[in-house]
């Protein structure tokens, strides 16, 4: 194995099937990650000292997960402060695909009429993940669900969208026939003042089996 503190640049030097294994700390990112091939992105103790956030300089979201990583694994990381403007989605995720399993999303927002301040999903799955205190500028606060996808087992509390406007679903927004959230919690959400589904916002797609 070879030791990095670059995260991208361990991603680039991946084949597919290899792990990316990061020990506890605070990694700061100056770019979007990008995964475009099936690795294994983990962590040695989970999610709670594990953090990939942001490092506070211009607008981007913290990941990318492209339509070329059908089966990419993130599991076991805290995805935070991500922040975009000028209408781009997913503050903290844009997932096309894989799987993101046991971490937190938090704090991420998207402004300038921007979608899914969390997680901005046209496929792939979330599962078992806190996503909590994220915000969209106009649907999809915690995630948006736009072309499919599936968000399972996970907590979505105290996200927003609208801006206290005319905007909808603060927890999720589900926009696609394809689109799927199961046996969720979702709780303390809110929507814009003038819009719809503070916790839940259905365009199409499928809810079941949730609280």
């Amino acid at each position: 194995a070879t030791a990095s503190t670059n995260i991208q640049v361990a991603i680039d030097a991946c084949s597919p099937g290899d792990t990316v294994l990061l020990t506890n700390g605070v990694y700061g990112v100056t770019n979007q990650l990008v995964i475009s091939n099936d690795i294994t992105l983990t962590s040695v103790n989970g999610k709670d000292v594990t953090i990939i956030e942001r490092n506070q300089s211009p607008y981007y979201r913290v990941m990318l997960l492209s339509n070329t990583a059908v089966n990419a694994v993130v599991e076991g990381v805290t995805i935070k402060n991500g922040y975009l403007i000028l209408a781009r989605p997913g503050g903290g995720i844009w997932m096309q695909a894989g799987l993101v399993r046991h971490c937190s999303i938090t704090n991420n927002r998207v402004e300038d009429n921007g979608n899914g301040g969390g997680i901005y999903m046209t496929g792939g799955m979330v599962s078992n993940c806190i996503i909590a205190d994220n915000r969209g500028w106009i649907n999809g606060g915690g995630v948006q669900l736009n072309g499919g996808g599936m968000v399972v087992d996970c907590d979505l509390y105290s996200n927003s969208s609208g801006y206290n406007q005319g905007y909808n679903g603060g927890g999720v927004w589900l926009n696609s026939a394809a689109a799927v959230v199961e046996r969720c919690r979702i709780f303390n959400n809110r929507a814009g003042v003038a819009g719809g589904g503070g916790g839940v916002y259905i365009n199409s797609g499928t809810l079941r089996n949730c609280l």
